[in-house]
């Protein structure tokens, strides 16, 4: 063994050993297709990083002491034999290879090398003509004619058609290869179901075998009836089992004492590296991709931010203890900077990007997941508190302005938002006098949800969709305190998406920009009577008019306040909201309109919407049909001299307005010299929310 494969397979051992360490000597491995298999679950089983992959010999020195190898002895070439006689396929050379193999290989040079000629043979449709082995050559020549015929099968043509189109060459060899790797991995499912039926636990699957925890070398009879499974499943496979010794390549000196070495002097040592880096990782890593770091602070239950600069300076007076070369390779102990060490560790704790994944989504494995939990998920025990619960219904019931319907659906919006925080709802806007409870809500979200879940603002234009937002990064619930029309100038349009789907940048000073999922839920509570916009038909937003009644009401407060304070109350209440049966498909609810929404609703209707209602108010009992652009601007100045006299606009004008309403169910149509609108009425009065039958009715009346 030469310098660099030392260096190879001391690097090999270190790291697979250590993340053993690490994981306190037990590490559960999934394993999974080849990516290119993954839809169809076909051919060999993988598992990254864990023994599967570890070269042989490694694999001897760690493996020897406590587990079993089982093969399949010489799989592919007898795997292509059964296939070969399932079909009718004549094979009399690779026949003569498998039932003679060893005094066939022993007459070339070099064994190992020999077996890979003849599999490379196999899996290979281009003859060999540098290898004059009489007997090869054969073999060779049967082994492409195998290949067409088997792939000229109704049940295996499939498989040259699924070899990749970058492969320039060998689509029959790969084609048969996978082929093989099936029925490999079909075996393999015989031999897993039979061990697991006898009660001994798998170590590891290795393609063509597996590794079973125990000393079982000298039990012929396990390995009998586990061929015995395998060819009465295949019959005429003919498949024959071995236990593989692990290799001794590798050995332990007799002489070495482990206990003497630096590196175990250092074993516990608070103060060494390797035990540093286990409690900072804890709360520490790296995002490749943003070129920062980030921390999770358990007090605030939110994350923090870090540029490389910021984290030395941060963390640089911290001194970690490591053994260290000089440069005559003579090794010591020396005390180093722990953070410039860490930022060097090539085992790091790091993510390629971070993004918000709630519940039930699953976060992927490269990605730092921000989500941290709500607050009182984290209370187990409690007392359970009714009263609580009440006085807080009754207060929520007083903010929807006593209106049934309303509160109804603002206390399924609360506890869908706990359930399902992955999924986006709506945007309620409470709107009172100062004192009548607003705040009070606001308060026990946060205490339900925790602080930094919920962030207050009277600043949406700067702290939401500004460039100074960094504390949307662990927001959830975002109140936007105080609203006005003003603050959404320029901004309505991404308000409107934000509310219900999108992702939003965060700009953090000093960390580079990042892009997130945004799951979001927006709250609005203002004095302002017409703080938005609010046209017919809003799908987003809800406005209520708060009753004003709890103004003043000094024992109602003190007992809200009083419970705010309480664990065990606060607690209460979220385990009420969690526990509301039924709230999967709530985000589908048409949304409830109040009166005081339909009145904003009625002051900003702009001509052009209430005449097109008006119209098809006229034509609802119409189907659908076409009418020229220049007959409705005839019928809309009609309209405007009975109820806008003083509007006036041109027909240009008028056609691009009326586009701008985006109604659902009217489409433009032009011939070369005449513009159309085609009207679905039906899918008209469903835009607007309008009743037929209603509409009908006030016809009939109007008749």
């Amino acid at each position: 063994m030469n310098t660099q494969e030392k260096k190879v397979y001391y690097k090999k051992i270190k790291n697979y050993t250590s993340s053993l360490i690490k994981a306190n000597y037990e590490i559960k491995r999934l394993y999974s297709f080849s990516f290119k298999n993954t839809d169809k679950h076909q051919g060999r089983l993988f598992s990254g990083h864990s023994i599967q992959g570890i070269p042989k010999h490694i694999r001897g020195l760690i493996c020897r002491q406590n587990t079993t190898d089982i093969d399949m002895e010489n799989a592919h070439p007898k795997i292509l034999s059964y296939l070969c006689k399932i079909n009718g396929i004549m094979c009399p050379n690779l026949d003569y290879y498998i039932n003679n193999r060893d005094s066939l290989l022993a007459g070339f040079e070099n064994r190992d090398e020999a077996k890979k000629l003849f599999l490379a043979s196999i899996n290979n449709d281009t003859l060999n003509r540098k290898e004059k082995h009489q007997f090869f050559k054969a073999f060779d020549k049967e082994t492409k004619m195998i290949q067409k015929r088997i792939l000229a099968l109704d049940d295996y043509k499939h498989f040259k058609d699924e070899v990749p189109p970058t492969r320039k060459h060998n689509h029959n060899g790969s084609a048969l290869n996978k082929i093989m790797c099936c029925f490999e991995n079909d075996i393999l499912q015989e031999m897993i179901s039979f061990i697991n039926h006898k009660n001994i636990e798998i170590s590891a699957l290795m393609f063509d075998g597996l590794m079973i925890y125990g000393d079982y070398y000298d039990d012929k009879d396990l390995l009998n009836s586990l061929e015995n499974v395998i060819n009465n499943t295949y019959e005429q496979l003919d498949m024959t089992l071995t236990y593989k010794q692990h290799s001794n390549k590798i050995t332990i000196p007799e002489n070495w004492n482990g206990s003497n070495s630096l590196q175990q002097s250092l074993k516990d040592d608070a103060k060494a590296f390797n035990n540093m880096v286990v409690d900072f990782e804890k709360t520490h890593a790296k995002i490749v991709n943003k070129s920062s770091f980030v921390k999770f602070s358990e007090s605030l239950n939110e994350f923090m931010f870090f540029n490389k600069k910021s984290l030395v300076e941060s963390y640089e007076e911290i001194k970690c203890k490591r053994v260290v070369k000089d440069k005559d390779g003579i090794e010591a102990i020396k005390e180093c900077c722990f953070i410039k060490e860490w930022l060097l560790y090539e085992n790091i704790r790091k993510y390629d990007d971070v993004d918000v994944y709630p519940p039930p989504l699953i976060c992927p494995n490269n990605i730092f997941n921000l989500w941290t939990g709500f607050a009182m998920d984290k209370i187990e025990n409690y007392e359970h508190n009714q009263e609580a619960i009440d006085l807080f219904l009754k207060h929520i019931k007083i903010l929807c302005g006593n209106e049934e319907h309303v509160y109804e659906y603002i206390i399924k919006w609360i506890g869908q938002m706990i359930q399902f925080p992955a999924i986006k709802t709506t945007f309620p806007l409470f709107i009172s006098g100062e004192g009548a409870g607003k705040g009070s809500l606001i308060r026990l979200f946060a205490k339900m949800l925790g602080a930094a879940k919920v962030f207050e603002t009277s600043k949406p234009s700067r702290d939401v969709f500004g460039n100074f937002n960094g504390a949307m990064k662990e927001a959830f619930l975002v109140n936007l305190n105080e609203l006005s029309k003003r603050e959404f100038d320029g901004s309505q349009d991404y308000f409107k998406a934000l509310v219900t789907d999108g992702t939003t940048q965060i700009n953090i000073k000093n960390v580079k920009t990042m892009v997130i999922k945004s799951f979001h839920r927006f709250f609005g509570s203002t004095n302002n009577e017409e703080a938005i916009n609010t046209p017919k038909g809003d799908r987003r937003n809800i406005v209520i008019r708060s009753s004003d009644e709890l103004i003043g009401n000094k024992e109602h407060f003190t007992k809200v306040y009083s419970y705010l304070d309480d664990v065990d109350a606060v607690k209460s209440i979220f385990e009420y909201f969690k526990n509301i049966p039924g709230l999967s498909d709530f985000h589908k609810e048409k949304l409830p309109v109040t009166e005081y929404q339909q009145d904003l609703q009625e002051m900003n209707a702009n001509p052009i919407e209430l005449w097109f209602q008006n119209y098809i108010k006229q034509n609802c009992n119409q189907g659908e049909y076409e009418v020229k652009s220049s007959d409705l601007y005839d019928n809309f100045n009609s309209y405007l001299r009975s109820n806008f006299p003083s509007w006036n606009i041109n027909l240009l004008q008028f056609l691009c307005r009326l586009k701008r309403l985006n109604v659902d169910g009217m489409y433009s149509k032009k011939s070369k010299t005449i513009r159309y609108k085609l009207i679905n009425i039906d899918k008209c009065l469903e835009h607007f929310g309008l009743d037929k039958t209603e509409c009908l009715v006030e016809l009939d009346d109007e008749e």
